[in-house]
């Protein structure tokens, strides 16, 4: 499970790209504990999934590639639809903002 919730938390990210209004690396970050807490909801909740969560929100490899992804690139628009989304499914939509 750690790599399939991983890979989906950076293709969603990935997806984001734009270019307007270019993102900071804090609202970066912001994005990518969403997106992770997101797809831990379509989980079964358990004791491994709130693991994952945490090893995903500080895994360097995935900081790194939602900072070469995300800062600078995605839209204002698409971070708020992202932060309002109430599933995973939504949020991976924002691309289209």
């Amino acid at each position: 499970m750690t790599r399939a919730f991983l890979f989906a938390v950076v293709v969603a990210a990935a997806a984001c790209v734009a270019c307007n209004k270019p993102l900071d690396e804090d609202k970066c970050q912001k994005l990518v504990d969403k997106m992770v807490d997101l797809a831990a909801l379509e989980e079964p909740p358990s004791d491994h999934v709130e693991k994952v969560k945490a090893q995903v929100k500080t895994d360097k490899r995935t900081l790194q590639n939602v900072k070469d992804t995300c800062v600078g690139k995605m839209t204002k628009s698409q971070y708020d639809c992202v932060m309002n989304a109430k599933s995973f499914g939504d949020a991976t939509q924002c691309d289209q903002k």
